[in-house]
């Protein structure tokens, strides 16, 4: 998702030797028309507009993520990620930018529209964050089947209903053709699941592990990130643990023995919300999770960071709910 001066290079390169084809072809074609010379001057100056067509095409999102980031990261934007965001609260300074960074990248590329929702740049905030937790570990990751996120006023049912009675109890689904994933996430839930942050349910979190899970083309419980020489051993973890009956203190969410999908998503929410008890709990799981998302997520949030950062409030400063009116306007007064 990010992109530097080094890496910008690498794309340009890489797009100038794809480009160089249809060149190529242009001067041999050129060559063959010799004997006609103004028909082969117009096939060699076609082949070189492809070229060059070529070239702006293959480094274009290379060269608008590059503008991108050399603008600074919105203030308010930082500031609901420390009230809100525990997890990057614990990261040191410079991950804390690379973090910024991508969740500058998502909210540029990834439309976030609300159905009966009134979109507020806490709830962008949050689906971005969301999304950016689980890559963390992956320098170059890229959504690739992800077109857009869907903020609904409620739970909802299969029919993607928020008003559908008992059945309503959707907090957040993946939906959509293999290569149109759109994330679907119950607003409400998705701000509840910011508010503690070692309660082991994040529905953000879960949703986009489901994504990271369809990097390789299908949400089958084995992450699209997961190392070959990995794979089986992860399986016959997942199989294990499914089938075991346990209960209690220690137990994973029953919800997590639904299908090998579901036992990856669930307990990548125990990953990054309270990885102390699942370390403590189920030594093997997050190990195995670890590698997955080549995050230290027990030795990143200690207990003493597990608090948010939640500065006092001043009267005229924004209000933290992102409406992006002054706090004395929007939620003070529902306060008093």
């Amino acid at each position: 998702m990010l992109v530097d001066a080094q890496r910008f290079s690498e794309i340009r390169a890489q797009s100038l030797r794809l480009a160089a084809l249809p060149l190529a072809v242009g001067l041999v074609i050129a060559a063959l028309l010799r004997q006609t010379p103004f028909a082969a001057m117009a096939v060699a100056v076609t082949g070189a507009l492809l070229a060059f067509a070529c070239y702006r095409l293959f480094t274009a999102k290379a060269r608008r993520r590059l503008l991108l980031l050399r603008q600074p990261f919105p203030a308010p934007y930082r500031a609901l990620l420390e009230q809100h965001v525990a997890y990057y609260n614990c990261l040191e300074p410079a991950d804390q930018t690379r973090f910024c960074r991508l969740v500058q990248v998502f909210l540029d590329e990834t439309p976030i529209a609300g159905v009966d929702v009134t979109v507020t740049d806490l709830h962008r905030v949050l689906v971005a964050a969301s999304a950016v937790i689980p890559i963390m570990g992956f320098p170059r990751w890229e959504y690739e089947y992800l077109s857009e996120v869907l903020l609904y006023p409620a739970t909802f049912n299969s029919d993607y209903q928020a008003e559908g009675g008992e059945d309503a109890r959707i907090l957040g689904m993946v939906h959509g053709a293999l290569n149109n994933g759109v994330v679907i996430l119950s607003a409400p839930a998705l701000v509840a699941g910011f508010a503690n942050p070692h309660d082991r349910r994040n529905v953000g979190i879960h949703e986009f592990a489901h994504m990271v899970d369809k990097r390789d083309g299908s949400i089958d419980g084995v992450a699209g990130a997961l190392p070959a020489d990995l794979i089986a051993p992860w399986r016959s973890l997942m199989q294990e643990k499914i089938a075991e009956k346990s209960a209690g203190r220690g137990a994973i969410d029953p919800y997590s023995k639904t299908n090998d999908q579901e036992f990856l998503a669930v307990t990548t929410e125990y990953f990054f919300e309270n990885p102390q008890r699942l370390a403590e709990d189920h030594p093997r799981v997050y190990a195995k999770l670890a590698k997955i998302y080549r995050q230290d997520t027990l030795g990143l949030l200690d207990e003493e960071y597990r608090l948010l950062r939640r500065k006092q409030l001043g009267r005229n400063d924004p209000c933290p709910c992102g409406s992006g009116d002054k706090y004395k306007r929007c939620c003070l007064p529902k306060r008093q």
